[in-house]
């Protein structure tokens, strides 16, 4: 990225070197890995549960700046460097992040099921990943929208403990986060979601979504720390070492070469 002013903000917003979304972007060619980046942190700065603690009133605020950005963008005068790094790309960001923008102004309550934790998901990702495949040089197939839909499902697991503390359940009845056989039921099932959801894209591979097999193959490193016995929740969340994430990449990165046709 050349401008110091997106790059700081991507780092901000988990972008920065040593995080797994660096890792994951890191086989694209640099423009579009530049404006797969962009997205990812705006994504990031908008998400309600995974993104930035905010006050209610000032993550509305935020929600109707972003709203009033998402504007002038598509009139051709962006103002933040998110958009500024995506210009030219607004008939591909506006109406997917119009999308995530109606998102997060879902009420928060406890799902019934892990059905209704599915379709919230769906409701984030779909956007995100139809978005970030375009800009990676694809068109998201179902196959693309399942993995993300499953990944997101992995990250609302992975942080439950945190989230439920915080007062914004994630997981369904039954399934109290802070209890650590709880957790590994939960993990359990994002895992096998997630898995099948990887064989579903290995079945069909779609170049431009590379950088989301690479999410998935770190996310089911992170499920399984989170099903071992040991682990507890209130060691905090569980995240993988840079050197750890660089090499699934790696190995990620050389498998999916050999699923392409």
């Amino acid at each position: 990225m050349n401008d110091p002013a997106l790059a700081a903000f991507c780092a901000e917003r988990g972008q920065g070197a040593g995080s797994r979304w660096y890792y994951a972007s890191r086989f694209l060619p640099p423009a579009p890995r530049a404006a797969w980046r962009a997205l990812q942190a705006l994504a990031r700065d908008l998400d309600p549960w995974l993104g930035p603690r905010r006050d209610p009133g000032v993550a509305a605020h935020r929600r109707r700046w972003w709203a009033e950005e998402l504007e002038a963008f598509a009139a051709g005068r962006p103002r933040h460097p998110v958009t500024r790094g995506l210009a030219g790309r607004h008939a591909v960001v506006v109406p997917r992040v119009t999308a995530l923008l109606a998102a997060a102004e879902a009420p928060v309550r406890r799902p019934d099921d892990w059905e209704e934790v599915r379709r919230r998901a769906a409701a984030y990702s779909d956007p995100l990943w139809s978005a970030a495949t375009e800009l990676a040089g694809g068109r998201a197939g179902e196959e693309v929208l399942a993995l993300g839909r499953a990944l997101r499902v992995a990250d609302l697991v992975r942080h439950a403990p945190r989230l439920e503390a915080a007062g914004l359940p994630v997981l369904p009845p039954g399934l109290a986060a802070g209890q650590p056989e709880a957790l590994r039921r939960a993990a359990a099932e994002a895992a096998a979601a997630l898995g099948r959801a990887l064989d579903g894209l290995a079945a069909a591979p779609l170049p431009a979504a590379e950088p989301l097999w690479l999410l998935g193959g770190m996310a089911q490193a992170e499920l399984a720390e989170l099903g071992r016995p040991g682990y507890h929740p209130a060691s905090g969340i569980l995240h993988l070492t840079p050197l750890r994430k660089l090499v699934i990449a790696w190995r990620r990165h050389r498998a999916w070469r050999r699923h392409l046709p």
